[in-house]
C-alpha cells in the first residue's frame, strides 16, 4: 500500500532532528473515494503501478480544471 509522508514539527523543538515524526498520509483507498469528485473513474487498488496510472490522470483532470476555472468565474 502506498501512501504520503509528512513531517511534523512540535513544539519549537525543530532545533533538533529527533524532533521529526513521520506523520502518515491517507492510502490510495483511502483518497479514491474524494478523488472521485474530480474524476469519476478512479477505483480502490492495492496494484502500485495501477495507483501511480490513477494519480497521473487525476493530476491531468486537476489541472483541467485549474484552467478552466478563471473562464467559468467570468461567465458568473
Amino acid at each position: 500500500m502506498t501512501n504520503v509522508v509528512d513531517v511534523d514539527w512540535k513544539l519549537r523543538l525543530h532545533r533538533w532532528f529527533d524532533a521529526l515524526i513521520p506523520a502518515r498520509g491517507p492510502s490510495w483507498n483511502e483518497a479514491a473515494a474524494f478523488a472521485r469528485e474530480i474524476k469519476s473513474d478512479l477505483h480502490v487498488t492495492s496494484d502500485p503501478a495501477e495507483i501511480e496510472r490513477q494519480d497521473i490522470a487525476l493530476r491531468v483532470a486537476m489541472e483541467t480544471l485549474s484552467q478552466t476555472r478563471p473562464y467559468l468565474e467570468a461567465l458568473l
